[in-house]
């Protein structure tokens, strides 16, 4: 009798052994399901190679030196708007062109930071007319918006 007591009890602590085993390893993976799904909700992860100027997280705007920039037309005329980046010697050939129609607002998102030249004019049945012109920086991550006024 001790020994099938023994036998049976040496049988139910393998199985509770065994049974913690699996217990653990799925709560273990459980934990690491559930900081994995936190990390992926925030978007960033914290550490040594994501320190860049006193900053604790790098942006994706800073680290792809990009920014938005946006037109709001306050006239009652449609606009046309040409931006030019500055390169070496001169502007780009192509320039981005955005057609904004009276009393709305455009805009254009991830272009490259640097020296833009723009062109406004009127467009007016197809003949288009000057109405400014100059030269803007934009910098990483900056979210301009330009009123457009006569």
């Amino acid at each position: 009798m001790k020994t099938v007591t023994g036998t049976i009890l040496c049988v139910l602590l393998f199985y509770i052994t065994k049974a913690q085993t699996k217990t653990s390893d799925i709560i273990e993976g459980g934990k690491a399901l559930v900081e994995l799904i936190s990390v992926l909700k925030k978007g960033k992860v914290e550490g040594p190679s994501s320190l860049i100027a006193g900053k604790t997280r790098i942006d994706s705007c800073a680290v792809k030196q990009q920014s938005d920039l946006c037109f709001k037309n306050s006239t009652a005329k449609d606009l046309v708007i040409s931006i030019y980046k500055r390169n070496d010697g001169g502007y780009e050939i192509q320039p981005f062109t955005v057609k904004v129609i009276a009393k709305k607002q455009e805009c254009l998102y991830e272009l490259h930071s640097g020296i833009y030249k723009y062109r406004i004019e009127v467009d007016s049945g197809g003949v288009k007319t000057l109405l400014n012109e100059g030269e803007m920086k934009l910098q990483p991550c900056d979210n301009m918006q330009r009123e457009i006024t006569e």
